[in-house]
């Protein structure tokens, strides 16, 4: 039996930062096997909410807490922000599935009082509400099923049913009343955890048991998908914001490694190894980390020194030490080496740095068509003919899934006009892809007409005046 591919086929969100409805289809429009989306727009217009849409996403197939930060991404306005997701899913019994995932987040206010200070202190909690999972079969092994079969759907409910429709809550509880229980019970721990109910462990493990005991083609086919989404979360999926970028800058470097065989396992992941190394701070890792960064970098030097050419990373042992919790660790420092020559890591660019913290993640899209990553500002700090060489290469001989925001416009020179949408001024309308292209069009000549005279369904650009903004330049310098 093979693992599960999944894929993003479309991102719909409301009522997140900027954006009160944004669409985007991802689905496959090309004759290329890899799916990219870069996404362009004026400062502030709802590119970093797509990617923090996804990091929801992931945190919720995780069935992990949602932090509570998420909070203040919804709208004022609003008293909700929600969330739908389309995917194509290949179970490890080889059935193909439309699937779509949708919820809300909600801002709870959680009261308390402070002891010490005797005075009421409040809290904010997210919440994931009102979770559907839908599908539709597209194909299968099974000849006795038919394919693009009628779409089913399961709810979770805040209500004492706990599931809808009826025929699955009279599938999965009957009448069992200390199953309906302890669903509730769930439920409930969902809420104060910040979780998703259907994605927590206890609701697989019921679908489980139930499979176990009599065969429904219902529970197989939610328990066969929802195992999927979480492998995917698990093993394929990957968010990479600004904060991950924002440690370079203090010399605190996160090596995303993914799939790395170990004797035990495969193991994805990322090590935040500190290059800055002064006889104050040293990176210390344990034995199978150690093994693991090494592992990765082996894999990431093949394509490192092809992409800055004769550089390599290698891991230096410094010693070994005693840790706080009496288990050893390995003092290491990172060095970049060009032929005979090796200098710290920590002296090399900031653009250096963010290309080895990623690069085995791109070396995965270019390989796994299951695999995804999303990716905020790729742009920053990388050459710019580099970069356009880069994602050429990947979008034309990958097979993973690349999402990412970016201000460069070399890329819209170097791939396939398919794989680029836009942000616009409208916050009811964010995202679109340009209309009324030829072939013999360039997509950024296009773009920068488009930014001044119009001539998309929506404006891409709230018009700045450059004389107004001197004048206000001018002004704020004037002593008071």
């Amino acid at each position: 039996m093979n693992a599960p591919v999944v894929r993003i086929s479309s991102i719909e969100i409301k009522n997140i930062k900027s954006v009160e409805y944004g669409k985007i289809d991802l689905s496959k429009k090309t004759q290329f096997s890899s799916s990219i989306l870069g996404l362009y727009g004026q400062n502030g217009s709802g590119k970093t909410a797509l990617i923090d849409s996804l990091k929801l996403l992931r945190y919720t197939t995780l069935g992990v807490s949602i932090p509570k930060e998420f909070c203040d991404l919804i709208l004022k306005s609003a008293q909700k922000a929600s969330f739908s997701f389309e995917f194509i899913v290949k179970t490890k019994s080889n059935e193909k599935y439309n699937v779509f995932y949708s919820f809300d987040l909600i801002a709870n206010i959680l009261s308390s009082i402070d002891s010490l200070q005797g005075r009421e202190v409040q809290q904010k909690q997210s919440e994931i509400s009102n979770e559907c999972l839908s599908y539709k079969l597209q194909e299968s092994s099974d000849l006795s099923k038919p394919n693009n079969s009628k779409k089913r759907t399961i709810h979770i409910t805040d209500d004492t049913s706990v599931l809808a429709p009826k025929v699955f809550s009279k599938e999965v509880i009957g009448k069992d009343s200390t199953l309906k229980a302890n669903l509730l019970a769930q439920r409930q721990i969902a809420k104060k955890t910040s979780t998703s109910f259907l994605f927590c462990e206890e609701f697989s493990n019921i679908l489980k048991s139930l499979i176990n005991e009599k065969e429904n083609e219902l529970t197989r086919d939610i328990y066969a998908i929802i195992s999927a989404l979480k492998f995917f979360a698990v093993a394929k999926f990957r968010v990479i914001d600004t904060t991950n970028f924002g440690t370079i800058a203090l010399n605190l470097l996160p090596v995303n490694f993914n799939n790395v065989q170990t004797e035990d396992a495969e193991i994805s992941g990322s090590i935040l190894v500190n290059i800055q190394h002064s006889s104050d701070v040293a990176s210390v890792v344990s034995r199978k980390s150690l093994e693991l960064l090494k592992k990765s970098l082996q894999k990431d030097n093949l394509v490192l020194s092809k992409l800055i050419p004769g550089l390599e990373i290698e891991v230096k042992e410094l010693g070994i030490i005693l840790q706080k919790d009496s288990t050893e660790g390995i003092n290491i420092d990172l060095l970049a080496k060009r032929g005979n020559e090796t200098i710290p890591l920590r002296h090399e660019s900031e653009g250096v740095k963010k290309i080895v913290s990623i690069l085995h993640l791109l070396i995965c899209v270019y390989n796994d068509p299951s695999f995804t990553v999303a990716i905020d500002e790729l742009d920053s700090g990388i050459f710019e003919f580099l970069l356009g060489e880069l994602l050429e290469i990947i979008a034309e001989n990958g097979n993973g899934q690349l999402i990412f925001t970016s201000h460069n416009l070399r890329p819209l020179e170097t791939i396939d006009d398919k794989f680029i949408a836009f942000t616009t001024t409208n916050p009811k309308n964010r995202y679109i892809r340009f209309s009324g292209l030829q072939k013999n069009n360039s997509l950024r000549s296009r773009y920068f007409r488009d930014l001044q005279l119009g001539g998309q369904e929506e404006e891409l650009y709230a018009q700045t005046d450059k004389s107004e903004i001197d004048h206000a330049f001018f002004g704020a310098g004037l002593n008071e």
